[in-house]
């Protein structure tokens, strides 16, 4: 079937046309969360500071214009579902900590054993939520083929975060979607945002050096390492029902980074 199968034209309601897409704010969403912190502070520059985040954030449209309703007829019925920026649990620390020996730096041997404080950020996130989408078929004569803004869904059949090798050939249950069978007219009935995508886990830690040279005169060397174990993070996930690596990891976020500086004070 095509975007011009007159079967389509037949169900249009302005017929001869393709898809036509539009701009209007009739979308809503909604976001609550709990929130809790804890901060230490230590004597000199130490400090400890850890954050978790529970949320939920719900919508019946993921953004203003590049995912439309799948059915404009049913846009709250057929479109309400997480949030495409739903992380449900978040936690974050981040720590400071000077190395309390000789922090005068008297002589030769204090310059080289005081002056050090090291740092880190580390984050933990579960995973946003994704929609398997299809293509080539309009089993609703809804008339999103071709050059729409909106894409067809396949039917739901199980649970898509259950059963799934979470490795990556599969990262979700593939076997949890099916076509609309055959001699059905109607939109698939997979929701938004059924399939959770890999959580994140991150560990950025850095080493610094300071050094007095006078009373206003001071350097500083830095060596930073942004993913500092090199945690391999899963970013992108094939969610296009009808491609051959359907389910599978496309893409991942940074390995481990190093950099280093020198800064001078005066």
């Amino acid at each position: 079937m095509t975007a011009n199968d007159a079967r389509l034209n037949a169900v249009r309601p302005y017929r001869g046309y393709g898809a036509i897409n539009s701009l209007e704010d009739w979308f809503n969403s909604n976001y609550n969360s709990m929130q809790l912190s804890v901060q230490k502070r230590f004597s000199g520059d130490s400090l400890l500071n850890i954050a978790y985040t529970w949320a939920r954030g719900m919508t019946d449209n993921q953004t203003d214009r590049s995912s439309a309703a799948q059915n404009f007829y049913d846009r709250h019925g057929g479109e309400y579902g997480p949030s495409q920026v739903d992380r449900r649990h978040v936690l974050t620390a981040n720590y400071v900590y000077e190395l309390p020996w000789m922090k005068d730096q008297r002589g030769s041997v204090g310059r080289l054993l005081g002056g050090w404080q090291i740092s880190g950020i580390t984050t933990f996130s579960t995973g946003l939520p994704l929609t398997v989408t299809t293509s080539g078929v309009d089993p609703g004569g809804l008339g999103i083929m071709g050059t729409s803004a909106a894409s067809a869904r396949p039917d739901l059949v199980g649970d898509p975060n259950t059963g799934g090798a979470r490795t990556l050939l599969q990262w979700f249950n593939t076997a949890a979607f099916a076509n609309v069978p055959a001699g059905v007219y109607r939109p698939g009935n997979e929701g938004r945002g059924v399939v959770r995508g890999p959580g994140y886990a991150r560990w950025d830690f850095s080493i610094f050096k300071n050094i007095k040279l006078s009373e206003t005169v001071s350097t500083q060397f830095r060596a930073e390492m942004f993913n500092v174990f090199n945690h391999t993070n899963p970013n992108g996930v094939n969610v296009s029902f009808t491609s051959t690596s359907f389910g599978q990891i496309t893409s991942y976020r940074d390995p481990r980074i190093i950099q280093f500086a020198l800064k001078f004070r005066f």
